[in-house]
């Protein structure tokens, strides 16, 4: 038996078909009930303190074509909101901010539940949290759980503050399929402006049914490439999604997601097509802290479009599991450097699988850096790959990749493994669906990037059937290093991949394949 599950779902129907409401709570003024569907926020129903412009409210939810729009003052930098009904927030429509460059914080410690048509229209960051509260830097606190336990000010926010268990999720969810003559060039899911923040922060972080657009040929067959489009968007900008289970106060740096104060982190799965994207002039940042972190068909991508570097893809889990065709991919294709990728684990992290809905040509599941695509092959301006870096007890790729390459002037990534236990590459024999490590390097030009090094360090290495370590170059850069380091052993055995050459050959330019 299973009670906790049938309790759960009729619970969820009835949140998502409440009577969308928006009125606040009588502590920071008026107990108001706010009239629709497009609701007016002004600032004088909340409080001013300098900068800080706080609201309260009992509830706070958004149907489908229903607007929440924030005005007040330009002296307004944090636009800083809080629900203390003990009811979860459901918001499947449009919030707004008209006050120029506010950062806006939203705080329901009940739960907070991004539908399918939620959008963003703010002029700064945006940071969703199942908090209790918010602490200011000069020891001022906003407490949406004990809202009388406050004292507001004109500090900044310096943290957020869990002081209950368990700690409320935050869920978003797409459309999943639509046509291109549905979408029509609209923005989905939650988006903030070029070079800003959005942050996820509470306990179970649930992303998934992606918005993805089916390609048809021309006599109406879907064929098995598919456009995904932003969930969760931050261009040249940050994503912070971290989840937790335990008492404790985290903190935003410009730099790190700090969960050191807790004794346990909650679960984050990104799953069903959802892509989250930092993509832009920089690559961005993002930074994942959690218990168990889940990637299942779905794609985290920080693709550098211009002169500008990228930052870091950051994950930090417990232990790390990517499925059925999923990507994390730091690309540049400009003249700026890819982001690097790091992923530590305390347990295990593991590389599984492919999606069989791509039955002609399998997509695999792989972490890649990439400077340059194919079609720009001479290209002599593009900027360095990214480095990537994996740290774990375990690690394995079974039908998974880990790849680095270039495809003009740039130096391809180095990829670094570190293990303390052991490190196991696999796949299945006589099959596509082949196991790698590999960099590459592809252009022809006297400026070539060289392709990057490889190092695996752990107290066991095993490479077996259908599985193949590779640092290749096609063109006139040099091939890099690979080192290998076991404290026992290191085992290679089995037959080399069936990857078919020539399906490579067309992809990459010839030779073996070095890249998803």
């Amino acid at each position: 038996m299973k009670p906790p599950a049938l309790l759960t779902i009729p619970l969820i129907i009835i949140a998502l078909t409440a009577k969308a409401q928006i009125s606040t709570d009588g502590t920071l003024g008026a107990a108001i009930k706010l009239s629709g569907p497009d609701y007016q926020i002004e600032a004088k129903l909340g409080q001013q303190h300098g900068g800080n412009l706080f609201h309260s409210f009992q509830d706070f939810n958004l149907q489908r074509f229903e607007s929440a729009t924030f005005t007040g003052p330009d002296s307004v930098g944090n636009i800083i909101s809080r629900v203390t009904g003990g009811n979860p927030s459901n918001i499947d429509g449009l919030i707004r901010s008209k006050i120029p460059a506010a950062d806006m914080y939203f705080l329901n410690p009940y739960g907070i539940m991004f539908g399918p048509n939620a959008r963003l229209d703010v002029q700064g960051s945006f940071h969703a949290s199942t908090a209790d509260s918010l602490r200011l830097q000069d020891g001022g606190r906003f407490s949406a759980r004990h809202p009388n336990n406050s004292l507001l000010t004109v500090a900044p926010i310096e943290a957020f503050g869990f002081l209950n268990t368990p700690v409320a999720p935050i869920s978003v969810q797409g459309h999943r399929e639509i046509t291109a003559a549905d979408w029509d060039g609209r923005m989905t899911g939650l988006t903030v402006p070029e070079g800003e923040t959005l942050s996820l922060i509470g306990g179970n972080l649930d992303i998934k049914s992606g918005t993805f657009i089916q390609t048809i040929d021309e006599d109406g067959n879907e064929l098995t490439e598919i456009t995904r489009l932003p969930l969760l968007s931050a261009p040249s900008g940050r994503l912070n999604l971290a989840s937790v289970a335990s008492k404790g106060e985290l903190k935003l740096g410009s730099d790190f997601v700090d969960v050191s104060s807790f004794s346990q982190l909650a679960d984050i799965s990104v799953t069903e097509n959802a892509l989250i994207q930092t993509s832009g002039e920089g690559g961005g940042s993002i930074f994942i802290r959690g218990g168990r972190f889940v990637v299942d068909n779905s794609i985290i991508e920080a693709k550098t479009l211009g002169s500008q570097d990228g930052g870091v893809i950051d994950i930090r889990a417990d232990n790390i599991s990517l499925t059925e065709g999923t990507s994390i991919s730091s690309l540049t294709e400009g003249s700026g450097q890819g982001a690097d990728i790091y992923m530590q684990a305390t347990d295990s992290i593991s590389v599984i699988g492919n999606n069989d809905d791509f039955s002609n040509d399998l997509q695999h599941t792989c972490i890649y850096a990439r400077s340059g695509v194919w079609a720009k092959i001479m290209d002599d301006n593009l900027g360095d790959a990214g480095d990537i870096k994996m740290a774990a007890n375990n690690i394995s790729f079974q039908e998974g990749r880990l790849s680095g390459s270039t495809f003009g002037g740039g130096k391809g990534g180095d990829l670094t493994i570190n293990a303390s236990e052991y490190v196991s590459i696999g796949g299945r024999e006589n099959s596509n669906a082949a196991s790698l490590i590999a960099t590459a390097t592809y252009s022809d030009s006297d400026h070539a990037g060289d392709a990057g090094h490889i190092s695996i360090e752990a107290k066991n290495i095993s490479s077996t059937s259908s599985s193949y370590m590779n640092s290749n170059t096609n063109g006139k850069g040099n091939g890099g290093n690979i080192t290998l380091r076991a404290a026992e052993e290191v085992l290679i055995e089995g037959r080399p991949p069936n990857i078919g050459v020539d399906t490579w050959s067309r992809r990459e330019g010839g030779g073996m394949p070095a890249t998803c």
